[in-house]
């Protein structure tokens, strides 16, 4: 009997060879090495920009209250167990008598003060800024804390964080004039005017 060519092959084995497989390996660890330093300094990144977004709402906010509840507000800003933590809270209150009426919300852990900080320290350990009931910033004096305006606030004050292991990231929020104006800003090649090189 006769077989019939349908014209149909056997099909070869198919797949990669060992060869093959170890280039493709090799290659997806060499983008792998290049691409994870990075997306470790990205979320760093993400974090030094949320917490000084975090702490610029906080100051807003300060300010907004000041003048809709027509009563002196405050920021604070305070290191405890090596975390940051800040507190919008009635200028009234002094953040350390008052420890418990005052509600501190913490920042990542690996977030810090830069020396470049130079917001008023007039209660011992604890950075602040008071909002008189017209929204102007002072320096909280007394017992208990007032802020009248015109009082000794020099602007420009600025908060400057940075990352632990990351020293060319910093971001700084800036109370830049006597009327409470708000600005960030970032870590800048050059000093500016004041000396500042987040600005």
């Amino acid at each position: 009997m006769k077989t019939i060519d349908l014209g149909i092959k056997k099909p070869k084995s198919s797949g990669f060879t060992l060869a093959e497989t170890l280039v493709v390996i090799i290659l997806v660890g060499i983008i792998a090495s290049l691409a994870v330093p990075n997306f470790f300094k990205f979320i760093a990144n993400y974090t030094l920009k949320s917490s000084a977004n975090d702490l610029y709402q906080a100051i807003s906010r300060a300010q907004a209250y000041s003048v809709q509840r027509r009563e002196n507000w405050q920021f604070s800003l305070r290191s405890s167990s090596g975390v940051l933590q800040y507190a919008v809270h009635k200028a009234t209150l002094d953040p350390n008598t008052n420890a418990t009426s005052v509600q501190w919300n913490s920042l990542p852990s690996n977030i810090n003060l830069n020396s470049e900080t130079n917001l008023s320290q007039p209660t011992s350990g604890i950075y602040q800024v008071c909002f008189s009931d017209q929204g102007l910033p002072s320096t909280p004096s007394g017992s208990p804390q007032s802020c009248t305006y015109p009082a000794s606030f020099n602007a420009p004050q600025q908060i400057t964080l940075g990352i632990s292991g990351l020293a060319q990231y910093r971001r700084c929020i800036i109370i830049s004039t006597l009327l409470g104006a708000l600005t960030t800003g970032q870590e800048q090649a050059t000093p500016n005017s004041n000396g500042k090189s987040c600005y």
